[in-house]
This record gives structure tokens, sequence and C-alpha cells, in this order.
């Protein structure tokens, strides 16, 4: 937390815990106090002493019992201290109000004899043990207190650990999920370059330069936990010109966007993978064709490649070819839960991915080791 978060949390506790002991001190006159006082100012004082002694139970027991003791495991001697300190403050509370009441006599009236009854139904004072089975009682809540609201503490602190702990360890296995798509991409797109070097052609430089743009967003941008929308989609245009002059016109390349792409986010390089399937599986055909849509709907992505593949084939047999989508399957999984649906659908002489997403979920909150611009 912040300093300015931290200061207004202990006040927000303060001032819980100033209403909940002025709460214990007033309870006589909320209640009704069933003898009428002869010394208010009397009784009040008792009443404070006896408060304020039930407080340094309950912080003594917060601030050094618990911590020091239970939570090392030492309850034999945590149990002993605590009825240690009962009888201590049962005790210093006894010998004080026997002196108030010894120096300036009772803060209660005596009560009278009702007329004409055989019994004496007006309350009197109270007896010295029951005086004692009163403030007992009451410390041995105070400490029940003090236990509930520890164990409640020590409770939540463990959940929170074991968050951060998941937290911690999912950010590691996307962090190294994202680190696979960028070699997986790259060994790709150079076995595009070796094939316009071996041809001598003149697009080898401006490949070079496309590609130099499409590294570039990879190692400085693509590491953000988010990134526009808008500028994926560049990203993708990017690497669809690198196979245009790649292919040229011996490849059918139908792209179609819709939709305001501009206000959403997206997990980065989240696409690719799919576009880079239908390129290296959809191009080994005569007359290959890919078709890419992408849609923006309310913030929800619609996202659909297909591509064609010999007939006898049903789905790609290459091994390697499953890194990308394997990788993605689980990204998603892992960023937006029961917030996306994947359909793979192999059919005669295609190859058809749909993709929808629902951009505005709030994916969980995962930090990425950032890593520094030279």
């Amino acid at each position: 937390f912040s300093e300015p978060l931290r200061t207004r949390h202990w006040a927000i506790r303060a001032a819980v815990h100033f209403f909940a002991w002025s709460l214990v001190l007033l309870m006589p006159w909320l209640f009704g106090l069933p003898i009428r006082l002869r010394d208010p100012v009397l009784f009040w004082s008792i009443q404070f002493a006896q408060v304020a002694l039930m407080m340094s139970l309950y912080y003594g027991n917060l601030g050094i019992f618990l911590p020091r003791l239970l939570a090392h495991r030492k309850t034999l001697l945590y149990i002993f201290a605590v009825i240690l300190a009962i009888l201590s403050i049962s005790e210093a509370y006894m010998m004080f109000r026997d002196w108030v009441t010894n120096t300036f006599g009772s803060p209660f009236e005596q009560p009278l004899p009702i007329p004409g009854s055989k019994h004496n139904h007006r309350p009197s004072n109270y007896s010295s043990s029951y005086r004692y089975f009163s403030i007992i009682t009451q410390l041995v809540l105070v400490v029940f207190v003090g236990l509930t609201q520890h164990f409640i503490r020590e409770w939540q602190r463990s959940k929170q650990e074991t968050e951060a702990r998941e937290k911690e360890r999912l950010a590691a296995e996307l962090a190294f999920l994202r680190s696979q798509v960028s070699p997986h991409f790259l060994f790709n797109v150079l076995n595009g370059m070796v094939s316009l070097a071996r041809k001598k052609s003149d697009k080898l430089e401006p490949a070079l330069m496309t590609l130099s743009s499409l590294i570039r967003y990879t190692l400085y941008e693509a590491p953000e936990a988010r990134v526009p929308l808008d500028r994926e989609i560049t990203y993708l245009n990017s690497y669809l010109d690198l196979q245009r002059l790649r292919f040229g016109n011996t490849l059918h390349l139908q792209v179609e966007i819709s939709g305001d792409t501009t206000q959403a986010t997206i997990e980065p390089l989240l696409l690719i993978p799919f576009v880079e399937n239908a390129f290296k599986h959809g191009t080994n055909v005569a007359n290959p064709r890919i078709d890419l849509k992408i849609q923006v709907q309310e913030e929800v992505l619609h996202f659909e490649v297909s591509n064609t593949i010999p007939e006898s084939e049903g789905r790609p047999k290459d091994p390697a070819s499953g890194i990308g989508l394997t990788n993605i399957r689980r990204r998603l999984d892992l960023l937006y839960p029961q917030a996306h649906s994947l359909d793979i659908v192999p059919i005669l002489g295609q190859f058809q991915v749909v993709l929808t997403v629902n951009l505005h979920h709030p994916e969980r909150d995962l930090e990425f080791p950032q890593r520094p611009v030279s």
C-alpha cells in the first residue's frame, strides 16, 4: 500500500476500535441499570477502570501473547499466560473497586424492601464472588474476540500468500509461453527470407525492413501486459506484407477488418500463431488461399482465419506446428478464462480457426518483469 492508503487504513481501524470500546463502556447505560445510582461519577469511574483493564488484556493478547507464543506454537505457555493475565487483571479490578467503595462508598442506592412482600425482589449489591465471576467472564470473552480476530487475520494472510504464489506461478508460465512465440515466429519468417535470398530477389531488402519492424514490436511492445488492438493488427498486417513479398501472385490472400479497433486492448502476439500456421500449412498446395477476418463489436473480438490444405490432410502433421496452437490455448485459458471460445475445424480441403474473445473481460491481474529498454 502507498503511504496515504496506509494512513487511511490505520485511521479506519482506529475509528472502529474507538467505537467498539465506547459501546462496551456505555453498555450499562444502553441496557439500563437494575439499581439506581447514588453517585454517577463514582460508577463511571469504576466502569472506565474496568474497560481500561479489558483493553490492556485485549491489546496485550493481540500484541504479545498471540504473535510471540501462539504463533510460534507455544500453546501451553500461551494458555498459562492468558490465565495468569485474566486472574491478575480480575484481582486488580476487585482491589480497585473495593478501595473505591471503602473510601467513597457504594455508587448505588441501597434497595428498600417491597412493602407487604415476603421476599425482597429488588436488586441488591452483588456479592464478591458474583463480581469475580462477572469480570472473569468478560475477560474470557475479550480473549475469545482477540483469538477470533487473530485466526481470521491468519486465514486472510495465508489466502493472500497462496494467491500471490499462484499469480507468480501463472505469470512465470505466461512469460515462458510468450518467450516461445518469438523464436517460433522468427524461425518461420527466416524460412521465407531464405527462399527470397536463394532467388536473389529484389524483394529481399524490403522484406528485411519489414522483418525489422516486426522484431522491434516483439522486443519493445510485446512484453507489455496489454497492447492496443490496432497495434496488434498493424503487426499482423506487416507480417502479411512480408508474406505477400514472398509469395507474390501465387497466393490468394483476402483480409477483412471491421469495427472499432482503437479502443480495445489485447494480449500481445495472441493472433499471430494462427496466421503463421495458415501460411505454414496453406501454401503447399495448388492455388493456395488464405482468408482472414477480424471484427470488433462492443469490445468482443471475432477472429477467423482459414487456409486451403491437401484434401487428404485433415490437420497439420508436423509436430513442430503444434507449438503455436498449444501455446495459444494455454494463454487464452490463463488470461481470458470463461471469456473466449476457440474452434479449430479441419474440413475437406480447408482448415479453419474461429476465435471469439471478450476483450472487456477483467483478465487476471498478472505482473510481468519488464525488459530494460536500451
